[in-house]
């Protein structure tokens, strides 16, 4: 399966692994504790995307875009590792299928 895939490779650990060993706790906690992570830190760039900054809004969307690329190919899965079925239906709605201007 996925999981143990990719724990057969030989890499560092997933940030799953590194908070179960942190904390001391149980996989599906990690999973929560790191969601949480995840949201809060969303909030957080939503949030200093709507101060006054010095920094070009362009520059400040390409970040952004960055940011979403990895939500979208992280969130729930590996998307980037081993391309699921959902990650080739996103690629496909946002560039084959798109809307037309």
């Amino acid at each position: 399966d996925k999981e143990q895939f990719s724990k057969d490779r030989d890499h560092v650990a997933s940030a799953i692994d590194c908070y179960i060993r942190q904390y001391n706790i149980s996989e599906e906690h990690a999973y929560d504790g790191v969601n949480q992570r995840i949201e809060d830190a969303w909030k957080d760039v939503n949030q200093e995307m709507l101060k006054p900054t010095v920094t070009p809004m362009s520059l400040l969307t390409v970040i952004l875009n960055l940011v979403r690329v990895v939500d979208v190919l992280f969130k729930g899965e590996d998307g980037f590792t081993t391309v699921s079925q959902n990650t080739k239906d996103v690629i496909n709605v946002l560039f084959i299928d798109s809307i037309p201007k």
